[in-house]
């Protein structure tokens, strides 16, 4: 049986392999025709509501936003005695 380590580094060099590959074809050039169909498709959907809402869900990706959901994280997981799990959020 191969150990859940082995795995999930096979995964890890497979996910680089596979970044390694898209970002060799964007600098080429060669997602562009892939690029524009996505972005008129969803330019197709756009409004100012939906274009408000999505912007209010960005910056939920902030950098203050996401060192707050660390914190409280991590006071929860030590609150109910999971250090470990702690320390791999702060990780």
């Amino acid at each position: 049986m191969v150990s859940p380590i082995v795995l999930s580094l096979v995964g890890a060099l497979l996910s680089l392999a596979l970044f390694h590959w898209l970002a060799d074809e964007m600098l080429e050039g060669e997602t562009l025709d892939f690029d524009e169909a996505v972005r008129a498709f969803v330019h197709r959907f756009a409004s100012p509501v939906l274009t408000t809402v999505m912007s209010a869900i960005s910056k939920f990706a902030s950098l203050p936003t996401v060192l707050l959901g660390c914190v409280v994280a991590c006071a929860l997981l030590v609150w109910k005695h999971r250090r470990a799990e702690a320390v791999l959020v702060l990780i």
